[in-house]
């Protein structure tokens, strides 16, 4: 009878164990923090990281997501908003952050002094416990045709940049914004790289200047499953995922590829 007690205890803990990494599944997406290509073993500077959305139902808790992800050794997330419960969760866990402000909030945040109250609360309440090192605003903003939208973003990472400054953050916390592919005009072969001309002017030259005076990244939302089923008789699986494969030549430059990320 104890064995079997035994058993089912061992049991209903491999069951909740399962329904935590399903449910950790549906909001984290394996993502690549671009700072120095694919890694060729897991360590605590490795750029892979998580991904955490919240838009589901039945989701863990912050406190089983950062067990969650402490189990598989990643040590940097994404957040798409700045939930006050998760930056409380991940405080002196190891796990850098990256926090998220929506499409919908970026005009309040043209208004500096709207900037820095976001700064002050979203940020310095719970920096440095929480291992904040950027804030992402928006997202695929100039993927859009919202015009208006496109013309603040960047003085809302002006004014963020600001207030970061202000609470002696500068060098520490970084101000971005991620696009999609569809910013490019052309992206293959990489040497044919370029923006989409109508954005390069009013738009993408004064934020590429910003993230050069500040040191931020540029970031971009890449997704190789899209470029493989679009094509998948010129764009090998392999190709985009990781995967041994013969590689692809850039015709222009003569350089090899492997994967998608790569090029």
């Amino acid at each position: 009878m104890v064995q079997r007690n035994a058993d089912e205890i061992s049991s209903t803990r491999i069951r909740r164990k399962r329904r935590g990494l399903d449910n950790l599944g549906r909001v984290v997406v394996l993502f690549l923090i671009l700072t120095g290509g694919i890694p060729s073993e897991a360590s605590n500077s490795s750029p892979v990281g998580i991904n955490y959305g919240m838009i589901a139902n039945n989701l863990p808790s912050p406190s089983e997501v950062v067990s969650l992800i402490q189990s598989i050794s990643v040590s940097k997330s994404k957040l798409y908003s700045s939930d006050p419960d998760v930056l409380q969760a991940f405080g002196n866990t190891g796990i850098s952050f990256v926090v998220g402000i929506g499409n919908e909030d970026i005009s309040n945040l043209t208004d500096l002094s709207s900037a820095r109250d976001w700064v002050k609360q979203h940020i310095g309440q719970f920096y440095p416990n929480t291992q904040i090192t950027g804030v992402t605003v928006g997202n695929e903003i100039f993927g859009s045709n919202n015009t208006q939208l496109m013309s603040q973003l960047l003085p809302a990472m002006q004014n963020l940049q600001s207030a970061i400054v202000s609470l002696g953050l500068d060098g520490k916390i970084s101000i971005s914004t991620p696009h999609s592919l569809a910013v490019l005009s052309t992206s293959f072969p990489p040497s044919a790289g370029a923006f989409i001309p109508d954005l390069v002017n009013p738009y993408i030259k004064p934020l590429l200047e910003f993230l050069s005076e500040t040191n931020s990244p540029f970031m971009i939302n890449a997704y190789p499953f899209f470029a493989y089923k679009s094509n998948p008789q010129s764009v090998s699986l392999e190709y985009v995922l990781f995967k041994p494969n013969a590689g692809v030549t850039d015709p222009t430059t003569g350089l090899k590829y492997y994967n998608m990320f790569d090029a």
